[in-house]
């Protein structure tokens, strides 16, 4: 009779008497731990009053942008802001620091080279009773500092109420605007960058209607492939636990 024996990383060994079973729940649960790295940044699906602003490749990168700072000049400060060339109006720009947009065969986006830099998305035209905002990044380095909102031209440096991780590369950051009385009719997000940081890509959702938004599809994947497993499992009675112990490689050995 076909055999295979998995201890898994958490020391749970089972016995599965069924390949096709076996190898079918694997994949669904490798699945879930691949998705996250592989992730985009993601369509919010906001109702309401909505728009949506994205700087992608390879508009964001110098050879679109001629005249911008270099890695011998990256502290100087931008000659205009870079709109966005997906959905709206909004304006990314340098405000202080190093940072400048990165030639397409090096990766492109915006890389800081050997200064921190600060930068700055602003939108002159938010949505009508704005009442949720939402940032992402690609990025391929992690030294970005939390992004803090201010409205009307003031400092008042708004902590976003979520902050997600996408994948190893991909981060989110919501702000819940319901609590702010009268009209906002301009806003910008600040963060900064610290030295060799670089961003491939920026989203910026906005919606008159505060929806949160829900777990990374990777996460739900994950959990997906991990119930696959169980019920298969005891759909078939074709595993059962033998012992619980410390070991961190899986090993397996078949017969069919």
């Amino acid at each position: 009779m076909p055999r295979l024996e998995l201890t898994a990383p958490t020391g749970l060994q089972l016995h599965f008497h069924d390949c096709r079973t076996f190898f079918w729940g694997i994949a669904v649960l490798i699945s879930g731990y691949a998705a996250p790295a592989h992730a985009a940044l993601i369509d919010p699906n906001f109702s309401g009053n909505v728009s949506d602003d994205q700087w992608t490749l390879p508009a964001l990168s110098a050879e679109s942008n001629p005249g911008y700072p270099g890695g011998g000049t990256n502290t100087n400060l931008w000659p205009s802001p870079i709109g966005s060339d997906l959905g709206g109006d909004a304006q990314l720009d340098k405000t202080s620091g190093g940072g400048y947009p990165l030639a397409a065969g090096s990766g492109g986006g915006i890389y800081t080279f050997d200064a921190d830099g600060n930068f700055q998305v602003l939108d002159a035209t938010p949505v009508a009773s704005i009442q949720t905002v939402l940032l992402q990044f690609e990025i391929s380095s992690p030294a970005i500092a939390p992004p803090v909102l201010n409205y009307n031209g003031g400092t008042q440096a708004i902590a976003p109420v979520t902050t997600a991780a996408l994948s190893a590369t991909e981060q989110l950051f919501q702000w819940d605007l319901t609590g702010i009385g009268g009209a906002i009719t301009h806003f910008d997000l600040n963060w900064g960058m610290g030295i060799h940081s670089q961003i491939a890509a920026i989203r910026l959702d906005q919606s008159s209607v505060m929806t949160q938004v829900p777990e990374p599809l990777g996460l739900t994947l994950f959990a997906s492939g991990s119930l696959a497993l169980v019920l298969n499992w005891r759909r078939f009675a074709a595993a059962r636990i033998v012992r619980l112990r410390s070991i961190t490689a899986i090993r397996g050995t078949m017969k069919c």
